[in-house]
């Protein structure tokens, strides 16, 4: 393996060992059947990560990956589908965490608002 063919196995490791920002650094709402308990003011319970920044370093991450596979599709050859799909498959992971992530921060959010809130349904 090339120099460089080293440098990206060990990218596409690191990648998929992450797994996605918003696993790691979303902090979700509390259950909802407890939200009119514990977002009191004064209680100092009502912490969570409202902010969409987390997710959208996921999906910035999801959209470079597909752009550097599609590059790689482009440049022709026999190996080019095999590579692409190689590049496309920590994205995987990221895609994931930008839909759990964008959810987290809306719950979030809306929790963050406090009362009146909508009836809890099971």
């Amino acid at each position: 393996m090339a120099r460089g063919g080293v440098g990206v196995a060990i990218v596409l490791a690191v990648m998929l060992a992450l797994g996605g920002c918003s696993f790691v650094l979303v902090e979700q709402a509390p259950p909802r059947a407890r939200w009119p308990e514990d977002n009191r003011w004064g209680l100092g319970l009502n912490r969570c990560t409202s902010s969409p920044v987390i997710p959208l370093v996921d999906s910035a991450i999801v959209v470079s990956d597909a752009a550097l596979s599609g590059y790689a599709l482009s440049r022709g050859g026999d190996a080019a589908p095999a590579l692409a799909m190689l590049l496309l498959l920590p994205a995987f992971p990221y895609l994931v965490s930008t839909f759990y992530g964008f959810g987290a921060t809306s719950t979030c959010r809306t929790y963050l608002a406090g009362p009146p809130y909508e009836p809890y349904r099971q």
